[in-house]
């Protein structure tokens, strides 16, 4: 009945939640689909050496794109979804706060260029992604805001036009066989011009931002987010230190390789992210009012998390030879290998996603840091025993193993400290958040 409705009508009938996965879901598979049509057109475009420099520039820009963010982003969800209002006083300060980590970022991106001895080209490319990182990081913080109210069409319409915009011009960028390089800009191009739009409405929906807490000064305002900074920080290198490695042990034929499937890999996140986008400020609402329904609401998420990762990595592992020869060609038909040991973690990785962000809901971020670290550690570890002796077939069995234990680690601390329920239980939120959903 829902596909015969008008859409304005669609989004009536479905709950908050739902409506909110939905809206997600489209923002996000719009976007990875534009990434994963750039990553292949350059590869079908370049080749696969040159593919390998661009997804090593990609990874080498992003590796380090916690810095202009420093955790602020998913922090202002957990404290507007917690407070609802009054939080214009220090909205202003963190505004200045990430202007000012944008610029410290993009001072750093080439002193990081001359550490990993870039020549100029995969320099440019580099300094591409760089700026599509810091507008990008500063686009999400304005969309975040009303993430935590709930209201995700804005960050569909906003991301949509985005990547619209870059599709278009990869497309034309491809067609003309242009320079590498410029494939990179064409990403920051589209970053900066969404700011000043995602500004008026940040603007217009937050009248009148205060720079009030500059006179108490920024630590105090900054001390409550290092802990986000501290996780944001260690999963960013966690899932990017494989290509660098590679890069370093084996060079651009092999990263090309990998990535060709890490990419798939990584563009299949849209499931978890719309589930723990959505459930998030739900997390955060339910944890500051002491309601046990979060308990109730995390295992019926875990388990739609779980059974879409098992779901679809068997279908990709069954049909992982077509898919590379159509999308990339054959010449990329090693990468199947990469992407069947990659699939079978995916219940795990998704999973993950969902219980780091109920840890964080309920202040528990540094059990999520700590635990981070432990395994990037590990990940490294296996990584450099791997990679010389099975190259990107190592890799992806390191990250596999990680995985694993990442997910059954987290699982078991999440376990702890749940909420007990009161004397008198009452309705079951977690009823409530997924009636709809079916």
């Amino acid at each position: 009945n829902i596909l015969r409705t008008p859409f304005p009508v669609v989004t009536r009938k479905l709950g908050r939640t739902s409506r909110n996965i939905f809206f997600i879901s489209i923002a996000d598979v719009f976007g990875r689909l534009v990434l994963l049509f750039v990553f292949v057109g350059f590869a079908r475009t370049y080749g696969q050496e040159v593919f390998g420099q661009f997804s090593f520039a990609f990874n080498l820009a992003t590796i380090i794109n916690i810095l202009p963010d420093m955790g602020i982003n998913t922090f202002i969800v957990r404290e507007v979804a917690k407070k609802r209002g009054g939080v214009e006083n220090g909205l202003g300060t963190l505004v200045l706060i990430k202007t000012g980590l944008s610029l410290l970022y993009l001072i750093v991106i080439p002193a990081l260029c001359y550490l990993f001895q870039t020549d100029f080209y995969t320099f440019l490319m580099v300094s591409g992604f760089a700026f599509f990182v810091a507008a990008d990081s500063m686009n999400q913080f304005m969309r975040n805001l009303f993430r935590a109210h709930e209201k995700m069409e804005h960050e569909m319409v906003s991301r949509v036009l985005e990547r619209g915009l870059l599709l278009g011009t990869s497309a034309l960028l491809f067609y003309l066989r242009a320079e590498p390089w410029l494939v990179c800009l064409a990403f920051a191009v589209y970053g900066i011009i969404l700011l000043p739009i995602n500004w008026q409405i940040v603007s217009h929906r937050y009248k009148g931002l205060s720079f009030g807490r500059l006179k108490k000064g920024i630590l105090p305002l900054l001390r409550p987010i290092i802990p986000f900074a501290l996780v944001s920080v260690v999963f960013t290198v966690y899932f990017k230190v494989d290509v660098l490695m590679l890069e370093r042990m084996k060079g651009f034929a092999d990263v090309g390789t990998y990535s060709a499937a890490y990419r798939l890999y990584e563009g299949l996140f849209f499931i978890p992210n719309a589930i723990y986008g959505s459930l998030y400020p739900v997390f955060s609402r339910l944890h500051a009012a002491e309601n046990s329904g979060i308990t109730g609401v995390l295992k019926q998420g875990l388990f739609l998390s779980m059974i879409a990762g098992m779901v679809i990595g068997g279908l990709v592992i069954a049909i992982r030879e077509p898919i590379i020869s159509i999308l990339y060609g054959p010449q990329f038909i090693e990468s199947s290998q990469v992407l069947a040991i990659l699939s079978a973690a995916l219940p795990f990785t998704f999973g993950t996603f969902l219980l780091v962000h109920y840890q964080a809901a309920r202040d528990r971020t540094g059990v999520n840091a700590i635990l981070g670290i432990v395994f990037l550690c590990l990940n490294v570890l296996l990584n450099f025993i791997s990679i010389p002796r099975w190259s990107y077939k190592g890799a992806a069995a390191a990250t596999l193993f990680t995985e694993v234990l990442l997910f059954v680690s987290i699982l078991l601390l999440a376990s702890f400290g749940a909420a007990k329920p009161p004397a008198v239980i009452p309705p079951n939120p977690a009823k409530q958040t997924f009636k709809d959903i079916s």
